[in-house]
């Protein structure tokens, strides 16, 4: 693949210097907790630099040649906005000025990131939620940014998600753009601004199932009316690796292989489904499969990495900066070194040197682990949709939160043979052991006993799912998690709710069977059963059934009413 290609990554560590919450948010800068009195904390703004400084050489070593810098709002100004408004903004501008001058002067580009699109009370009453107005403010708005910032090499734009639950600013986002056809003259309103500012438009298909847009990161017929007669020089398009979220078990997103467009693809390597840099995670053989694929491929621009952005936890990982983790800076440079063509082996032989022999065996087992014991590959293998959403291979396990039930458990039993389950599980188990011995001969990671704990339970708890008789291993691993708790209280959190009558849910699993289907394509029933009214039946289950659903749900993300539309 091209040596001189776009290799993007997030920077959005350095600027996670205070934050109070407990659980933290993980998908931009979080403005609210850095601000006092419109500003950043006086004492804040030089520590930042410093480690944004820090942060940008290390990325630089790692191999990268571009960053994306969180966020638009915060860049721009209108006229109409209170004094108090305007005196912020103006502030970020000055400074992140002198960010975006610390970047140049490594030769990296600087790619400025925002939803579409932002709002807040001022924005609403000039728009009067016009849509049409609100796509020219949109594009007003990059007219601002490239003046202000002339070095900026473009924007990077996210139109399938919205701002979670629990954000709080001056500006939250909303999805703007609802179909196809809104989504296609977005572009022919915002692409000349590119083109005659020379600049370059990343806009990311990640979408996560709302509106009749939501389909666009698997659904070839939405994506080709919302490129439709689109042909500009200053468009890529940014595609996740798989057609869902950072999840193993994905085939190479379709799009990435079939789409004619300038493409980059997005990797995660601070894996937020696999412990956000906590565990010997290393993610060099899973995307060494990826990578294979694309050195065939045409039309690909580069990729683009999340080493710190995205999910939620209380796992306080900043990336290249105090507090960092070994696993992954790991990540981050072997994305980098796969994408020239090394093999997993000879990055981990430059990572560790004369040790790689036994990382590597440490590795490879904990890569075995996390795939037969954090995921169910006779259930994973599936591809399964409920309307516009590709159903991730794990089910039971969110971000920091584990969470079994009924319909958890149904719902694997349903697309899954309990005999194949539980023969991977007693794979993953040997594997596990075989890392505990490693890491007490050779001491390969200090925090190896997190890691044991946690898949220890993760154990016993995808085997409760296929047992007929679970009351028993229920009590020990309810015995366990206490230890757990009292060992790690800033480790995951379990909630265990299974009942014997799961196994007997007849009418469950015919509605799963109904409502899911095995395949992309929409079959003809699916028309009658996701419609406005229908999206209402369902809400009012979610309600009914809310106990049913992890913890975190309708308190972090999208609100479930928008991801049912």
């Amino acid at each position: 693949m091209d040596t001189d290609a776009l290799k993007i990554i997030d920077s959005t560590s350095p600027f996670f210097e205070r934050h109070p919450d407990m659980k933290i948010n993980w998908s931009k800068i979080p403005f609210y907790h850095i601000e006092k009195n419109g500003r950043i904390r006086k004492k804040h703004r030089k520590k930042i630099r410093r480690n944004f400084s820090g942060y940008l050489d290390r990325i630089v070593d790692a191999g990268y040649n571009a960053i994306s810098l969180d966020e638009l709002p915060y860049l721009v100004e209108y006229p109409f906005y209170p004094t108090s408004l305007k005196k912020k903004t103006a502030h970020y501008r000055k400074y992140f000025q002198k960010l975006i001058l610390e970047a140049l002067s490594r030769n990296l580009k600087v790619f400025i990131t925002s939803d579409v699109t932002f709002s807040n009370e001022y924005i609403d009453a000039w728009t009067l939620g016009d849509h049409s107005a609100k796509v020219d403010l949109f594009r007003d708005a990059l007219i601002r940014l490239f003046i202000s910032f002339p070095k900026v090499s473009g924007v990077i734009l996210r139109i399938g998600e919205s701002d979670g639950i629990d954000v709080k600013g001056d500006f939250l986002s909303h999805l703007l753009l609802k179909t196809p056809a809104q989504g296609n003259a977005f572009l022919r309103a915002v692409l000349p601004v590119f083109e005659k500012m020379n600049k370059t438009c990343i806009f990311r298909t990640w979408t996560v199932g709302a509106y009749g847009i939501g389909d666009l990161i698997w659904n070839r017929r939405t994506y080709r009316k919302l490129f439709a007669r689109i042909d500009s020089p200053n468009l890529i398009v940014s595609l996740k690796y798989g057609d869902s979220d950072f999840f193993r078990y994905l085939p190479l997103n379709r799009h990435i292989i079939k789409a004619p467009q300038r493409k980059i693809v997005e990797f995660q390597t601070r894996r937020e489904y696999e412990g956000f840099g906590e565990f010997p995670v290393f993610i060099g053989w899973e995307y060494q499969r990826y990578m294979d694929q694309l050195k065939t491929l045409k039309n690909i621009e580069g990729l683009s990495v999340w080493c710190s952005t995205g999910g939620w936890s209380n796992f306080r990982n900043f990336t290249y900066l105090r507090g960092s983790s070994r696993w992954n800076e790991l990540n981050t440079f072997a994305a980098a070194e796969l994408w020239k063509g090394k093999t997993p082996e000879e990055i981990l032989g430059a990572f560790f040197g004369p040790e790689a022999g036994v990382y590597t065996e440490f590795l490879a087992l904990g890569d075995t682990v996390v795939n037969t014991i954090l995921y169910d590959p006779a259930f994973a293998a599936n591809e399964l949709y409920f309307n516009r959403t590709r159903i991730p291979p794990l089910l039971h396990v969110f971000w920091n939160s584990i969470t079994v039930n009924e319909f958890v458990i149904t719902f694997y039993r349903t697309f899954s043979d309990p005999r194949e389950s539980l023969a991977a599980l007693k794979k993953g188990r040997k594997a596990l052991r075989r890392m505990k011995e490693l890491n007490r001969l050779h001491r390969l990671d200090a925090n190896f006993g997190f890691f044991y704990d946690t898949f220890a339970i993760l154990y016993q708890v995808r085997k409760l799912m296929y047992l007929k008789d679970r009351r028993a291993l229920k009590q020990k691993i309810e015995k366990r998690i206490t230890t757990y708790r009292r060992k790690h209280p800033q480790g995951y959190s379990f909630s265990l709710n299974c009942r014997d009558l799961a196994l007997k849910n007849t009418l469950l699993r015919l509605f799963l069977k109904l409502i899911v289907r095995t395949r992309a394509r929409y079959r003809y029933r699916d028309y009658f059963l996701f419609n406005p009214l229908t999206s209402r039946l369902y809400y009012a289950l979610y309600v009914l059934y809310k106990k049913s659903f992890p913890a975190f749900t309708g308190k972090q993300a999208m609100p479930i009413k928008t991801l049912l539309r």
